[in-house]
């Protein structure tokens, strides 16, 4: 049998190729008037099989009458097109001797067979590509319905969480202001401001963290004097430090540099990471933020010589939730800082790492590309 095959292929290639092909290939008589009506010249086993007809049957038919209803007046118009030498190549769909529907691609070129004008067609099968499609498409509809119904939830959260506490700040601040004359009353209404606030810190960092996880957190850039944006944190925090026995470093080794980011955001990732190292570092300890320009890249790095992280749980740091428990003793917080401060990192082109040794400290780097405006 192997024999036989390779004399057909070598007696005539074009007829074994054309007979072994897995498309389904035929010829078409295109000198008919109208072109449309021109029959099958030639078919191959695989359209036979493909269409559910046999030889005899398709040699009898034109393509138009195996094009499904919905699909007739544009097969025609698109025929009509063909020109000498041109090619098309489209999509379409064929209904079978059993009345099936079958996705094809349907490629077409113009030639000579017997003296005769004639078409080439390929059929190819596009059954299983057209249902991934439609899967595709279905799963896309259902993410972007979830994607709806999950902003309705945030704007719903951001409503019901930010009203009361609005209220709040506003009672607090009244209170601590005008209990003057009551000492003991007016450090109370202060502590009920101050938890306020940080109530506040919190529902707005797990808002953004939950913006960020269904994509719609967004940034707005500015030209940002970086240098100076640097030692304004420093100076603001500063007093926070020095209550934990701690001083904050400021270093700026290059030249001040002038970048296209999000002013508050940036605020917002390096008060995350002063943050932190102010709440894991122990009295008379370090902290120093660095800022230096390599290429076209500002490089930020907030470093203290607190308690340091276990390796097993650098892993996982910057994923949202995961609580850092850097210390048995400081069990608050809920694991959003470091996830929503890679979140803004991200939206600004750059990136964050991070790397620690238990009772070493801490040390966190993140970039900012230049970018222009």
């Amino acid at each position: 049998m192997k024999i036989e095959n390779r004399k057909d292929k070598q007696k005539d290639p074009f007829q074994y190729f054309f007979d072994h092909c897995i498309d389904g290939l035929a010829i078409v008589d295109c000198s008919c008037i109208p072109i449309e009506s021109g029959k099958y010249l030639l078919v191959n086993k695989s359209l036979c099989k493909m269409l559910g007809y046999t030889k005899a049957e398709l040699l009898k038919m034109s393509p138009a009458e195996i094009a499904a209803p919905d699909q007739m007046t544009k097969h025609i118009e698109r025929v009509k097109t063909l020109n000498t030498n041109s090619k098309l190549c489209f999509e379409t769909v064929c209904i079978t001797k059993f009345g099936e529907r079958y996705p094809t691609e349907l490629t077409v070129s113009l030639s000579k067979y017997n003296k005769k004008v004639s078409a080439f067609s390929v059929y190819r099968n596009i059954s299983e590509r057209k249902s991934l499609e439609s899967h595709l498409k279905q799963q896309y509809n259902e993410a972007k319905q979830r994607l709806q119904t999950n902003k309705a939830f945030v704007r719903g959260m951001i409503h019901e969480l930010k009203t009361p506490i609005t209220s709040l700040l506003g009672l607090s601040e009244i209170l601590s202001k005008s209990l003057v004359n009551d000492p003991k009353l007016k450090v109370l209404a202060r502590n009920c401001l101050l938890s306020t606030k940080k109530l506040d810190k919190r529902i707005s960092d797990l808002i953004d963290l939950v913006k960020g996880e269904i994509g719609i957190l967004q940034i707005k850039p500015k030209a940002v004097d970086i240098s100076g944006l640097l030692q304004d944190i420093v100076s603001q925090r500063q007093l926070e430090a020095k209550k934990h026995g701690l001083e904050i470093e400021l270093e700026i080794k290059s030249a001040p540099s002038i970048l296209w980011a999000d002013e508050d955001r940036l605020i917002q990732i390096i008060d995350n990471l002063l943050s932190n190292s102010i709440k894991f570092t122990k009295p008379n300890g370090q902290i120093r933020i660095t800022s230096d320009v390599i290429g076209t890249t500002e490089i930020i790095t907030v470093e203290d010589n607190g308690c340091g992280i276990p390796m097993k749980d650098q892993k996982v740091i910057f994923e949202p939730y995961s609580v850092n428990l850097r210390s048995k003793d400081n069990l608050s917080g809920f694991g959003m800082g470091l996830s929503l401060t890679k979140m803004l990192v991200n939206l600004h082109g750059g990136t964050i790492s991070l790397s620690s040794r238990v009772h070493k400290g801490t040390r966190v780097s993140f970039t900012l590309p230049f970018q222009v405006g």
